[in-house]
């Protein structure tokens, strides 16, 4: 009986923490899943353990070029959170290549197009 009560905690725990999807595995073709981490929500593949794969969630932020990188090399400005005072900083996606960094969220150029009119 024990062992009855703990196997229904186990599943309804996971029944909790995940979420269907509409995406598709690249790896094996099984549907993704929508977990929850550590770091937030994340892509795992529904046949886990056999299949591992995980990947990111895109986030509904406007895509912004960087303003050193992006016209040339395609690098776009992400949020990321410096180590020791947890402050948000702005920075390119392709760090260390570009080392862009700013405290303030640069504004796009649609944005820039809209204040000027």
């Amino acid at each position: 009986e024990h062992d009855c009560k703990r196997k229904e905690q186990e599943v309804s725990r996971k029944d909790a923490t995940e979420k269907p999807s509409t995406e598709i595995c690249d790896k094996c073709g099984a549907t993704m899943v929508i977990k929850y981490g550590k770091y937030g929500p994340f892509l795992g593949c529904s046949k886990y353990p056999d299949c591992s794969n995980i990947k990111k969630i895109d986030s509904h932020e406007p895509k912004i070029p960087c303003p050193t990188c992006g016209k040339d090399k395609g690098g776009t400005v992400v949020k990321r959170r410096s180590k020791a005072r947890k402050r948000i900083f702005y920075g390119c996606s392709r760090w260390p290549e570009c080392n862009f960094v700013s405290w303030k969220q640069p504004q796009s150029e649609d944005d820039d197009e809209n204040t000027a009119a």
